[in-house]
């Protein structure tokens, strides 16, 4: 999606940042963070924080290079890399850059949706930076026959992205657990969001594996 076609789309929207004062003091005070979110959600995400300088890991896909363009011109800074191509460097570029607001979505670039990556637990780690889980949803949306589903606000939808508290990850805990932990978050997280954007069946837009977390 271009971004004329975007601006136009997006600028129907309802969005609703839930609980927005939880970073807004921390980016106005530039403390290290980063925001996690679902592959699936980057396009309601891009446009929610677009002019604040945000550092984004995108793909070097062929579709990342399209995101990459569009996210460059709404104010973010980009670093190219993901699970499968680059990503070791992107991370250490990352760390090393000194900007205080970052994200990634530790499910991508591939896959399956959901399953998550270590690479947000080690960037979080080693820069000491607050992890900022985040959960988006939106209703009527389209949904992509992609890996991720990516989710397209129909105009005039109304969209929630529902922010979790911020937490600092532990050196000593181990990453099975940290990842653990980060799951179940951005699932109650995702649940609410969808919730709040009216979609009728919340879990249905859920990851399976997320539905079965919110289910135990």
């Amino acid at each position: 999606m271009g971004l004329p076609v975007l601006k136009g789309l997006a600028r129907t929207w309802r969005m609703k940042i839930l609980r927005s004062e939880r970073i807004d003091s921390l980016l106005e005070e530039s403390r290290p963070l980063l925001g996690v979110f679902l592959h699936g959600r980057g396009l309601p995400m891009a446009w929610a924080w677009r002019g604040r300088k945000v550092g984004l890991m995108v793909s070097r896909h062929r579709d990342g290079e399209i995101m990459a363009q569009v996210v460059q011109r709404l104010g973010y800074l980009c670093f190219r890399g993901s699970t499968t191509r680059g990503g070791v460097q992107a991370l250490l570029e990352m760390t090393r850059s000194g900007v205080p607001a970052l994200a990634l979505t530790p499910d991508g670039p591939r896959g399956p949706e959901g399953r998550l990556q270590k690479g947000a637990l080690l960037l979080a780690r080693e820069s000491d930076r607050l992890l900022v889980p985040v959960g988006v949803g939106a209703w009527p949306c389209w949904r992509a026959k992609s890996w991720d589903r990516y989710v397209i606000p129909k105009p005039f939808a109304k969209v929630r992205i529902a922010l979790g508290e911020p937490y600092r990850v532990e050196a000593g805990e181990p990453v099975p657990r940290v990842l653990e932990t980060l799951r179940e978050k951005l699932a109650r997280l995702e649940y609410e969001a969808w919730r709040e954007a009216g979609a009728p069946d919340p879990s249905a837009m859920l990851p399976p594996e997320y539905s079965a977390t919110l289910s135990l």
